[in-house]
């Protein structure tokens, strides 16, 4: 399963606007990405996280 441009674009917004994720379900969405095989890695995943850290 590919993502578009616009579909990776609304998932940064959702984590972006969440700024309370706890770790374990954070780890649950990261399964989900890897059993979809989404054009979603760990590296654009994790500096969504970052920049979710940075509002907070």
């Amino acid at each position: 399963m590919y993502c578009t441009f616009q579909e990776k674009e609304a998932l940064a917004d959702i984590f972006t606007q969440v700024k309370d994720v706890d770790e374990q379900i954070f780890g649950v969405i990261l399964k989900i990405f890897r059993k979809k095989k989404t054009v979603l890695d760990i590296f654009q995943i994790k500096e969504i996280s970052k920049i979710q850290n940075n509002q907070t």
